[in-house]
């Protein structure tokens, strides 16, 4: 089935945690199983598919499909990639980044963050919708759009917030591009 539904934005933006309230909610929410490991394949998809992955790959959608862009604040996404070393790796997701991205820069934390955030901005049908923003007017839109109600009108409580890097902590010299894409979500990179 095509998904009714995309959401997607930058790797732990919360993808993994809205799937799961969608699911609590009683929606066919699937995570990164049309865009996924294996590639895109929106047909093996859910009426919701919740994927980071999938960002590359909106212009293949219909246009019928409600595209939801979902953020987090950069610096909470940078510590988390930096805490595991991610960008150290060589595995399937560098290699997917980079097939996308190119070579990321000398904060490649705050560099991906930006770019990977360009790639849905550059869908112009895509909604934007901040990961703390998800509750239960958000499972009710939902609800709406696919023609029912949640079972629940709620959502499982975040992960509590870890200390989070600072841009000193991640040395980066040039902060320009990630200041102006803060403010349009409405971040800033103070505190």
């Amino acid at each position: 089935m095509i998904p009714k539904i995309v959401i997607t934005g930058c790797g732990h933006s919360g993808t993994r945690w809205v799937s799961g309230a969608l699911q609590r909610a009683g929606f066919d929410a699937r995570h990164e199983t049309a865009a996924g490991i294996r590639g895109i394949r929106w047909e093996d998809g859910g009426e919701i598919e919740v994927s980071w992955l999938a960002a590359g790959a909106l212009d293949s959608l219909p246009p019928d499909v409600w595209v939801i862009h979902l953020v987090r604040h950069p610096l909470a996404v940078a510590t988390t990639f930096r805490r595991r070393n991610f960008f150290a790796l060589d595995d399937f997701y560098n290699r997917f980044i980079r097939e996308r991205l190119g070579t990321l820069g000398e904060c490649p934390e705050l560099d991906y963050w930006n770019r990977w955030n360009a790639l849905v901005e550059d869908y112009d049908l895509a909604e934007l919708m901040r990961v703390e923003e998800i509750g239960t007017e958000f499972l009710q839109r939902v609800g709406r759009y696919l023609g029912r109600d949640p079972l629940v009108h709620g959502v499982p409580p975040r992960p509590a917030p870890k200390p989070r890097f600072t841009p000193a902590d991640l040395q980066c010299r040039d902060l320009r591009a990630t200041v102006r894409r803060s403010a349009l979500y409405g971040y800033t990179l103070e505190g």
